[in-house]
């Protein structure tokens, strides 16, 4: 599953209730995710600039920080002022990430007595990297391991936010 966002921003400026074009905020924000072991400890960072500091957060959920905690998958809106009263919001939508998790490893017997083994992974963020460790240096970093002969192999798998997942394997003498 893919991580999705999407923001807006709406600034206006209002002094002694008159427009003004002097406020400028800008907003800047940053997600960092708990991708690993499906933990829901995301955050969403602002970096206000422009304006008039200090600047005043007021979250849908009551919280005054330039950081939230992303708690669960929906929508995030805050409302933020300068000192002079220029107003911005911004909106986040926010989808966790699943766990990494290696879904099967499956053994195909190979005519010369040895086995095709095949994993595959789902969760984290894709690209996965595969680390298979065998018996007898029968190491490879792919998909797929061929020509596995009996014994304990070990299969890593790394997705591009560096989780790694573990499982072992064993391949049965015939």
């Amino acid at each position: 599953m893919q991580n999705l966002m999407a923001f807006v921003f709406m600034t206006m400026c209002i002094h002694f209730g008159v427009f003004s074009q002097e406020c400028n905020l800008n907003v800047k924000h940053e997600i960092s995710h708990g991708y690993c072991e499906g933990k829901n400890d995301a955050r969403l960072t602002l970096s206000v600039t422009g304006g008039f500091p200090p600047y005043n957060y007021l979250w849908d959920n009551g919280s005054r920080s330039n950081t939230i905690q992303l708690s669960s998958q929906g929508f995030y809106h805050v409302k933020i002022t300068d000192r002079k009263g220029c107003v911005t919001e911004f909106s986040n939508e926010y989808q966790p990430v699943s766990a990494l998790k290696i879904d099967n490893i499956t053994g195909e017997s190979q005519s010369n007595g040895t086995e095709r083994l095949q994993a595959n992974a789902r969760g984290g963020i894709p690209p996965y990297n595969y680390y298979w460790i065998g018996p007898g240096n029968k190491n490879t970093n792919t998909q797929t391991l061929s020509d596995a002969l009996p014994g304990n192999y070990l299969l890593v798998v790394k997705d591009s936010k560096n989780c790694v997942l573990s499982q072992s394997y064993e391949v049965k003498e015939k």
